[in-house]
């Protein structure tokens, strides 16, 4: 039950209804704080990051999250929102790679393990589209349910530039958002 223990460690409730021969509905509530004042605040910003304003939209950075698993997409881009970033989905690496080669994105969350092409893979087929047009390479953050030894090195020799478990502690994300988003403009 990844969901339940997603859910668990995020303080999240979760709630199933299910009526035999119809369906289940499967129901999570997210405990957050909406204040715009404090997250405009606490990310920089689109006027802080001058040279990338051609990857933003409306002034927010542009992020591609690449994640096959539904709860951890809607747990993400709701925190992605509230840092104040625009955010394009990709459900596989395969797609992740086709949607590189149509945009540029100021910074991609890469899940590990998916279906098909894994992050590590996608991140490799990533580098490549970036190393034959001579574009500069888009920091890549993994995120990943594994945290065992090694792991992290195995990220960055993949060519990501960082590394978050999952489920992620939102400060940490947002911290590690801004330190590389200010890293691509240095």
């Amino acid at each position: 039950f990844p969901t339940r223990r997603s859910s668990d460690l995020m303080g999240c409730a979760i709630c199933v209804t299910s009526i035999e021969g119809i369906g289940s509905n499967f129901t999570i509530q997210i405990p957050l704080q909406i204040s715009h004042e404090e997250a405009a605040s606490s990310f920089e910003s689109a006027e802080m990051l001058p040279s990338v304003p051609l990857y933003t939209i409306n002034g927010r950075p542009r992020i591609l999250l690449v994640e096959d698993y539904d709860p951890n997409v809607l747990i993400a881009t709701t925190f992605l929102e509230n840092f104040s970033c625009t955010c394009d989905g990709a459900s596989d690496g395969k797609q992740a790679v086709q949607l590189v080669k149509e945009y540029r994105y100021n910074l991609i969350l890469m899940d590990v393990q998916m279906q098909d092409m894994d992050g590590y893979e996608a991140t490799r087929g990533i580098r490549e589209i970036e190393q034959q047009n001579n574009l500069s390479p888009i920091p890549i953050i993994a995120m990943t349910a594994h945290a065992l030894s090694g792991d992290k090195e195995k990220c960055l020799k993949a060519g990501m530039n960082d590394y978050v478990s999952k489920p992620f502690n939102p400060e940490e994300l947002r911290i590690k958002l801004q330190q590389h988003l200010l890293a691509e403009v240095a």
